[in-house]
């Protein structure tokens, strides 16, 4: 039990932004005794997040590295809690299982922070490893296009977005964002598509305008 309770609770301290953990700002909970009020706190709640700074990547990244075990602890500690009056006597309350919002944020805020810093590889390969369960596929290619240092990582997950319709938007995005970086992925991939539709040709024209234009050219020979 003192095992499951050091998991849960220790580690990196938690920043406070206005008085309340970080935490809180992310999962939801302020939203409660926040947004009912009127439109100035919804704009309250929105300033806060963006005045979150690197000071906050080294909580952030340890809590987008527990992932999935943290929160299955989180489970199974609640329900330990709930069945046993000893436990409810001496342990803290678990907190409502606000999981899901809780990691999406923790995984925008490190979109947002992390790239050019000692963290950012660490971000970068927690939102790579992030399952359906945690993010959608669409989300996840939104947020590691932010990481343009890492090429040979991020570009293999846009070639996949760019074959599924509800991805493709995203990831010409993506590709745009890498520029010059993307053109040997994308250049022999738009040289042999066909049809109408083709996703490596827009990428390819929005990320290299000048790659793009000898595209046009080779294919007209």
């Amino acid at each position: 039990m003192t095992l499951i309770y050091w998991l849960l609770f220790s580690g990196v301290p938690e920043p406070t932004y206005n008085g309340a953990p970080l935490s809180r700002w992310l999962d939801g909970s302020m939203w409660g005794p926040l947004a009912k009020r009127d439109g100035r706190e919804i704009q309250k709640i929105h300033k806060t997040l963006s005045s979150v700074g690197q000071e906050a990547l080294p909580w952030l990244t340890q809590q987008a590295g527990k992932g999935n075990f943290q929160h299955d602890l989180r489970l199974k500690y609640a329900k330990m809690y709930t069945s046993s009056s000893v436990l409810r006597r001496f342990l803290p309350k678990p907190a409502p299982d606000r999981w899901q919002t809780l990691q999406f944020n923790i995984f925008v805020q490190l979109s947002r922070l992390a790239p050019g810093t000692a963290y950012e590889e660490r971000a970068l390969s927690a939102i790579l490893a992030s399952t359906p369960r945690r993010i959608d596929r669409q989300s996840q290619i939104g947020l590691v296009s932010n990481f343009t240092n890492f090429p040979n990582r991020v570009l293999p997950v846009l070639l996949i977005g760019l074959t599924n319709a509800i991805t493709v938007d995203w990831a010409v995005r993506g590709f745009q964002r890498f520029g010059t970086s993307a053109t040997p992925v994308l250049y022999p991939l738009a040289l042999q598509e066909t049809g109408h539709i083709r996703p490596a040709e827009l990428s390819l024209k929005k990320a290299d305008p000048i790659a793009y234009e000898k595209l046009i050219e080779e294919r007209g020979r």
